[in-house]
């Protein structure tokens, strides 16, 4: 299967950042088992492997990815991972079973195809925390039960990103820099700035740093600049991907 989205031509210079004290974990991506081009090449899945090798954009790769997973197995008639509605690819969403708003990342094991109506229902919670919502009949006490989990979201967010148990491997070395591409007049924008804010409220960084095989960045890298600059690596999390290799 083919997918055509846009690539980033950057023109950028290669700086390689070291992790003092992070959390550093390591993960397999799901990956579809038939063949698998983006964009004419610039990502190619090739043996469980996804072989990356032109610089694109991290999560319109995963969102490709996971169309391609779930296209493999169901067709081009999805199914809404909550309510089981049947979907046309181009009335689907994508939904973070851990949300974003925990550190949820954006790889296929934490993306499902969603109807829009369970997606925007769903907002923040888990995926667990969604099914209890839907088994309410009664509006006044969903609505209670919603409240009760932001309190809980508050405190999480005090520990950092959660990562389910299930996708960790065990990672016997360790991982002390990361290889980051940057342009060379690049401005902290509104990504920097939430971050900034978050560090604030909570005392955490949630968006975790997500990595290649081969130490490479693929996503947050303004979470990479704020640990550098603040001197907060140890609050961290590096997600370390052992089946994605960048070619670049």
């Amino acid at each position: 299967m083919t997918f055509g989205l846009k690539v980033y031509k950057l023109f950028m210079v290669r700086v390689n950042v070291k992790i003092l004290q992070g959390e550093v974990i390591t993960i397999n991506i799901q990956l579809p088992k038939k063949s698998f081009v983006f964009n004419n090449g610039a990502a190619v899945v090739k043996g469980n492997i996804l072989y990356i090798y032109r610089p694109v954009d991290f999560n319109e790769l995963m969102y490709a990815l996971t169309y391609a997973i779930h296209t493999e197995k169901y067709g081009e008639i999805l199914r809404c991972h909550y309510c089981g509605a049947e979907l046309p690819i181009s009335r689907s969403t994508l939904d973070h079973k851990c949300p974003v708003d925990l550190g949820g990342p954006t790889i296929p094991n934490n993306l499902v195809p969603t109807c829009r109506n369970c997606n925007s229902t769903k907002g923040n919670l888990t995926e667990e925390q969604f099914k209890i919502f839907r088994e309410f009949e009664d509006k006044d006490q969903a609505k209670a039960y919603r409240v009760s989990i932001e309190r809980e979201h508050r405190n999480i967010k005090k520990n950092g990103t959660i990562i389910p148990k299930e996708w960790i491997r065990p990672r016997d070395y360790p991982l002390n820099v990361i290889k980051m591409r940057m342009h060379v007049d690049v401005a902290l924008g509104h990504g920097f700035d939430s971050i900034k804010k978050k560090y604030k409220k909570y005392g955490t960084i949630l968006r975790p740093v997500i990595v290649s095989a081969n130490e490479e960045l693929l996503d947050g890298f303004n979470v990479c600049l704020f640990a550098k600059t603040n001197n907060c690596w140890k609050i961290v999390t590096v997600i370390r991907l052992d089946n994605v290799v960048t070619m670049y």
